[in-house]
């Protein structure tokens, strides 16, 4: 493989991990305090509660 091959996986790896992180510190911040999360609905945020 190229070195740009390489740095090409590199870059969609990050992208993918940073997207686990923020899905999984979403889930925790919602299971903490169900009342305060912000519930997704079609594309929009809505604060319950």
């Amino acid at each position: 493989m190229k070195q740009e091959d390489y740095e090409s996986i590199e870059r969609w790896w990050e992208i993918i991990f940073s997207a686990y992180l923020l899905v999984s510190i979403q889930a925790t911040y919602g299971q903490l305090d169900p009342q305060s999360s912000p519930t997704y609905t079609s594309g929009r945020c809505i604060t319950v509660g």
